[in-house]
C-alpha cells in the first residue's frame, strides 16, 4: 500500500519535534545536575540598580573563590528596577561574550555603590578605581576600560540575540518565584532563602561535603 506524501511529512515533523524536545531536555539536565553532584550548581539572578545585589556580590565572589571548580555559579539578569537596569544587564552580556562578564560584573555593582556612597566598604577601591568610579556610569568606558573590542560590544549590547537572552532569564526567573525579587538564588534548581548573605557559603559547603562522602561511599 501506498503512503501519501502527507503521512510521509507528518511523520518527519513529529519526529522531528520528539527530537528537538530530548535535546532541550537533555541539554537543561546538563545546566541544572542533580542534587549530591559535583560542581553545586548556584544560579543568581540581579539587577545592577538593586543595592541588596551589590551587598551580595562579594559574598557570591568568595564562594566562587573558596570552593573553585567544585561550585558552578551561573550569574543571571533579572532588570526590572530602573530604565537602566536593562542597559546595565545587556552591557554585561555583551562583555561576556568577550570572556570578560566576571570583571565587568564585579566593577558596574562597584561603580554604581561608589557613587552612591564612597565611603562604603563593601568594595575595595584602588585610587584609580576611585578616580574613574567618580564620573556618571557609562558602559562603553567601562568595556574601554577592559580593554574589549567596543565595537563588537556596543553592537552586541543592542541586538537580539542578547536582548532575548536577557528577558528569557527574566522571564525564567518570574515563572519559577511567581514574580521578579533579587537578588534570587537557586541551589540545584531549588530556590535558596536566606536570612543573611554568608549562609551561601555554609550551604555550599554543606553540600560540597555531602557529595564527596557520597562519591567516597560508591568507590568503597
Amino acid at each position: 500500500m501506498k503512503i501519501s506524501s502527507f503521512v510521509w511529512v507528518l511523520g518527519v515533523v513529529i519526529l522531528g519535534g520528539s527530537f528537538l524536545f530530548f535535546l532541550s531536555t537533555n541539554k537543561a539536565s546538563k545546566t541544572i545536575p542533580s542534587k549530591g553532584t559535583l560542581p553545586v550548581t548556584v544560579e543568581v539572578f540581579s539587577d545592577y540598580n538593586c543595592p541588596h545585589c551589590a551587598d551580595f556580590a562579594p559574598f557570591v565572589e568568595d564562594v566562587k573563590a573558596v570552593f573553585g571548580d567544585k561550585v558552578d555559579i551561573q550569574k543571571k539578569q533579572s532588570p526590572f528596577l530602573a530604565d537602566s537596569s536593562s542597559g546595565y544587564a545587556y552591557a554585561a552580556e555583551a562583555a561576556r561574550d568577550q570572556g570578560a562578564f566576571e570583571d565587568f560584573d564585579h566593577q558596574i555593582f562597584a561603580w554604581i555603590t561608589y557613587l552612591k556612597d564612597s565611603s562604603n566598604t563593601k568594595f575595595t577601591y584602588s585610587e584609580n578605581d576611585k578616580s574613574f568610579y567618580s564620573q556618571s556610569v557609562d558602559v562603553t568606558k567601562l568595556a574601554e576600560r577592559l580593554n574589549l573590542d567596543i565595537e563588537k560590544f556596543n553592537l552586541d549590547r543592542k541586538s537580539s540575540t542578547i536582548v532575548n537572552r536577557v528577558q528569557d532569564q527574566k522571564a525564567d526567573l518570574t515563572k519559577r518565584m511567581g514574580s521578579v525579587s533579587t537578588p534570587a538564588v537557586f541551589i540545584y534548581g531549588e530556590l535558596f532563602s536566606m536570612s543573611t548573605y554568608d549562609e551561601l557559603k555554609i550551604k555550599v559547603q554543606e553540600l560540597i561535603t555531602d557529595a564527596e562522602n557520597k562519591l567516597n561511599n560508591e568507590i568503597k
